[in-house]
């Protein structure tokens, strides 16, 4: 039962964090406009890394609800990228000594992640997604 309620949890922040990631782009050509003109592909590939962890990240959260065994292998990818990235923005924040919010939001991204990592590796988690095998097949 435990299990259950934690997978759901997890697909609902998954979803969450997904939402958010999929409005990146969205609310840099609101908020600036012609920010796209300029852009170079560089740049563009950048700005759109966020719109592709978040399409990816629901997906996975799809997955998990329905407790696809590849799923459970989706979100421990997500959690690492995302661990990695956050890990990265925190070494940047510093590099130009940024404090504030920013070390706080990627601080609870990098727990998370460290969290998926951790509970998607019990062997009762990996049961759960274990394909079920028919008998005499």
């Amino acid at each position: 039962m435990r299990t259950s309620i934690l997978i759901t949890l997890s697909a609902a922040i998954c979803t969450a964090l997904s939402l958010l990631a999929l409005a990146y782009l969205p609310y840099l050509m609101l908020a600036f406009p012609g920010y796209g003109r300029w852009l170079t592909l560089p740049q563009l590939l950048t700005a759109s890394t966020p719109t592709a962890m978040g399409a990816c990240g629901l997906v996975t959260s799809i997955g998990l609800l329905r407790r696809k065994p590849w799923a459970r292998v989706s979100i421990q990818v997500v959690a690492a990228v995302l661990i990695l990235n956050s890990l990265l923005a925190i070494l940047l924040c510093t590099t130009i000594n940024f404090r504030g919010a920013i070390w706080l939001v990627h601080t609870s991204v990098i727990l998370v992640g460290a969290s998926w990592l951790v509970f998607f590796n019990e062997r009762q988690t990996k049961a759960v997604f274990a394909p079920i095998r028919q008998a005499g097949a």
